[in-house]
């Protein structure tokens, strides 16, 4: 997921360095949108259509043990699953348009068959609005009970997301050059029909209610602890010492020399493109204070002796490091 939403567009590109990051021509044909022939698009699908089965499998066996459980706790279990299951399919619909519907554990040929976007996107949105009341209205990034689960504020994120390029989605000829309009697209918001661009406020205000909002500094949230962070809304439990999953695509954005001044590892891997560097502003007067804390450039000092970690301007066929 973070691969396809990252090195297929303007944003990085992780160019061959000597023997290294060649891989195939992955990366390269990932970059030039070379689909089908060296890539993992195909295994993204499969990771995705397995975790809605992993849904389904979930709910069935919710069935089976309801006996076991109130009413409110089936909802809220059951909701919870749903509404993760929807976010599955919302990626699955980004990456590739028309998916498969399917909701249960062995599913025929038919459930199988891959439906319109349009109808994906209504099915999604539905799918998140029938599950929300019955969510935990806990913020997902605080530790506890909740921590990395589906609560409240995350469907209303989801949906905003969703609804906000609900054009693009309810495009189910996108050869056409004509796309609908979210204005004449209406949906049922706490009881009252409103358009897409009317929903999609309805949605960011319930999260500013719940008391998010930016940080002042970017940097806050991505501090080791940054569980009481005002902006991150739905974050990967990462705690070294609770949690086996730790987030290892840092490890290949550093330069080899910047990680080993830090005692750490790098794999020189990812950079910055051009483009995303002008999008900062890099080299002129209007660049972006975020700039530094987004990326490391030009020469990189050590920050606890002070010491240069990279002498070199390195900026390999014109392309930045990226930072972490």
């Amino acid at each position: 997921m973070y691969d396809l939403n990252t090195f297929c567009t303007d944003e990085a590109i992780i160019p061959t360095r000597g023997a290294d990051w060649y891989d195939g021509g992955i990366w390269q044909n990932l970059f030039t949108h070379n689909f089908g022939n060296v890539d993992f698009t195909g295994d993204t699908w499969n990771y995705l259509m397995r975790e809605v089965q992993a849904c389904n499998n979930a709910l069935y066996r919710i069935d089976e043990y309801a006996t076991v459980h109130s009413d409110e706790d089936l909802r809220s279990m059951r909701s919870e699953v749903r509404a993760l299951r929807a976010m599955f399919l919302f990626y699955a619909m980004d990456l590739f348009g028309r998916v498969p519907l399917f909701t249960s554990i062995s599913p025929s040929q038919a459930e199988l068959a891959l439906q319109p976007r349009s109808e994906a996107l209504r099915h999604i949105v539905s799918e998140l609005q029938a599950s929300v009341p019955y969510l935990s209205d806990e913020h997902s990034t605080y530790q506890g009970e909740y921590y990395g689960r589906i609560t409240q504020s995350v469907a209303w994120f989801l949906l905003a997301k969703v609804l906000l390029n609900a054009e693009v989605y309810a495009d189910d000829d996108w050869t056409d050059g004509v796309r609908p309009s979210g204005s004449e697209m209406y949906w049922q918001v706490d009881g009252n029909t409103v358009n897409t661009w009317e929903a999609v406020i309805a949605y960011c205000q319930k999260i500013s209610d719940e008391g998010f909002e930016l940080e002042e500094q970017q940097t806050n949230n991505f501090l080791i602890t940054n569980d009481n962070s005002k902006e991150n809304i739905y974050t990967i439990p990462m705690d070294k010492y609770l949690y086996a999953n730790q987030f290892i695509y840092l490890h290949r954005s550093r330069h080899y020399n910047h990680a080993a001044a830090l005692g750490l590892n790098g794999e020189n891997g990812p950079c910055a493109t051009i483009e995303a560097m002008q999008a900062f502003g890099y080299n002129t007067k209007s660049e972006d204070t975020r700039l530094t804390d987004t990326y490391y450039i030009d020469t990189v000092y050590n920050d606890y002796t002070g010491k240069i970690s990279d002498p070199r301007r390195w900026h390999p066929a014109g392309l930045y490091a990226l930072g972490g």
